[in-house]
């Protein structure tokens, strides 16, 4: 048996024995608060396919992915306003608003890890039914997490399948 599958597996085990904080239903599926400090965050969460988040960044904390099952898309973007940039070589969807661009859409799958920098706009977007961790850590020394640091450009949703 592959190691890494076994570690997954016996991870995302130990982590369905974790009771949640807190439990908020999203558009997407749902997201579970296991653990809270002025300096770490953990969340389970269940997103449904189709699903995805609002383009948003965090003010202070930077934001961890681990995919148990399933496949996640992470999609980052930079503010392009005021930049130099040739906007006319680039696909249509790279654009958000006319004011990002897309600089990067990783997928994720089981056992993978991502992190995005605080103030980075990111969206996930589920291909499939999807059960992983996300965790924040602080930023910058002194400054304490906020569950409510989230600066939204859009708003999150599931397509209909």
């Amino acid at each position: 048996m592959d190691v890494a599958k076994s570690n997954t597996e016996k991870a995302l085990e130990l982590s369905k024995n974790i009771k949640p904080l807190y439990v908020e239903q999203k558009p997407w599926g749902r997201t579970e608060l296991l653990f809270y400090s002025p300096f770490f965050q953990l969340n389970r969460v269940y997103i449904e396919r189709g699903g995805y988040s609002s383009i948003h960044y965090h003010k202070t904390k930077e934001n961890y992915f681990f995919v148990f099952e399933g496949k996640l898309l992470i999609n980052q973007f930079r503010n392009i306003l005021g930049k130099a940039e040739c906007k006319e070589n680039l696909p249509k969807e790279y654009f958000l608003e006319d004011r990002y661009i897309r600089t990067s859409n990783d997928l994720l799958l089981k056992a993978k890890t991502l992190s995005v920098p605080a103030l980075r706009l990111h969206q996930f977007y589920a291909l499939t039914d999807v059960i992983g961790i996300e965790w924040y850590v602080q930023s910058q020394a002194g400054v304490d997490i906020s569950l409510e640091d989230i600066i939204r450009v859009t708003q999150n949703g599931k397509e209909v399948h």
